[in-house]
């Protein structure tokens, strides 16, 4: 195993949090989130007061989606090692790892849109929006599963040749009830179940970076543990006695 590239893909967690930080909420300064009951003026002054700005903190955020890739393959390679060679949770995790690409990059790119052309009409403003931001919070279930997968494959193989320790397989299930009540922003306007509620990003948005950073930190720090292959020495034994 590459140990050395091993890293280097988990450490693309850290970097798609750091950039998506620095384009979502410092650059286009979409955090916090527009209220699903503002009123038009609001909403264009979001996306038209300096629009320069908000196109390329939003650049910034589809770049940042790329960087999951990487990561979720470090994860497949370390549930794998897990697993055995039969492993489908570890192909399991890499499909709705990789998901999470375009569900993470579509609402930025659906923003772009609105924000490449000033003379937008409301209702396409609106509907736009509404699309952006249901996609980015309510489309939960492809990260429900990929963080139960993980958990699974942690808790049911955890031993001294795993890098995640038990807790961490606590830890994903966990996560996984995190992203659940996102799935209900549909159903209203306003309160903590709303697209910009507490329970429906604040805390998955928290429950998110917390869960990449310490999922990538784990994968760097601690060096895979492989079976020790016998020596030649250890194997002429063997090999004398017509074992192999």
């Amino acid at each position: 195993m590459d140990t050395r590239m091993l890293r280097w893909c988990a450490a693309s967690g850290p970097v798609c949090v750091a950039v998506f930080l620095l384009g979502f909420f410092v650059i286009a300064g979409f955090v916090p989130p527009p209220s699903p009951r503002d009123d038009m003026s609001e909403l264009r002054e979001l996306f038209y007061g300096d629009v320069t700005t908000v196109r390329i903190g939003l650049i910034l955020a589809v770049v940042a989606a790329a960087f999951i890739v990487p990561w979720v393959g470090a994860i497949s390679t370390e549930m794998k090692r897990l697993e055995g060679a039969d492993s489908p949770l570890a192909f399991t995790q890499l499909a709705t790892g990789a998901l999470l690409f375009p569900l993470f990059a579509l609402p930025p790119i659906i923003w772009q849109a609105i924000a490449y052309r000033t003379d937008t009409s409301d209702e396409i403003l609106r509907m736009m929006n509404d699309l952006a931001w249901l996609m980015f919070v309510a489309v939960t279930w492809t990260a429900v599963l990929q963080a139960l997968t993980i958990g699974i494959v942690i808790l049911r193989n955890s031993d001294q040749m795993s890098v995640f320790p038990r807790w961490v397989g606590y830890l994903n299930l966990w996560v996984a009830l995190m992203f659940i009540p996102g799935t209900l922003a549909p159903l209203v306007k306003s309160g903590p179940l709303a697209w910009n509620g507490i329970l429906t990003w604040w805390i998955p948005v928290v429950t998110f970076v917390a869960w990449m950073l310490i999922m990538s930190a784990l994968m760097i720090r601690n060096r895979p543990v492989s079976p020790q292959m016998p020596t030649d020495r250890e194997l002429a034994p063997s090999l004398a006695h017509g074992q192999f």
